[in-house]
């Protein structure tokens, strides 16, 4: 399978209403092998953490009402970590699941994660739902789209991997 590289960095993220935004990025691939990228811990350990990074810890309990939990103990910003519950699973298709990142815990999200696959592209849909608008745009403003372009990018080179 051909790697389009023109997809690097080409994650979009969008503002949906007062609460919610989008993350949408194609991947060449099977929605199969982007959700095994995606839901399995040797898979997540690396693409999550920034580079230069490691997950100090990556526990996945794939099932609803399981948890996970990702953390990083050396970062400049001191230890990180976010965890969340799973309250829906459509294998390979859909899930959602909270989102707490550990220092800012009043403003947990709700994640709806889809993957739609045709022809052998995989597009990644993410709805990011939070309680406020602060909230939200805190989310937005802590430069987390810069991490997540990198981090995504990873996921397609490990999609081309064995």
């Amino acid at each position: 399978m051909n790697r389009n590289s023109s997809r690097l960095g080409s994650a979009e993220v969008t503002i949906v209403d007062d609460t919610s935004f989008r993350i949408v990025r194609a991947f060449d691939g099977t929605a199969e092998r982007l959700w095994a990228v995606w839901t399995e811990p040797a898979y997540v350990r690396r693409w999550w953490p920034a580079p230069g990074q490691a997950l100090d810890e990556c526990t996945i309990d794939l099932r609803v009402g399981g948890t996970w939990r990702y953390a990083i103990d050396q970062t400049p910003y001191g230890p990180q970590a976010w965890r969340g519950t799973f309250l829906a699973i459509d294998a390979p298709r859909r899930i959602v699941s909270t989102e707490v990142y550990e220092p800012v815990p009043d403003a947990e999200a709700t994640n709806t994660f889809t993957l739609t696959e045709e022809a052998g592209v995989t597009t990644l849909t993410v709805l990011v739902t939070h309680r406020t608008t602060a909230a939200r745009d805190g989310h937005l403003q802590s430069g987390m789209e810069a991490g997540l372009q990198l981090a995504l990018d990873r996921v397609e080179a490990l999609l081309g991997s064995s």
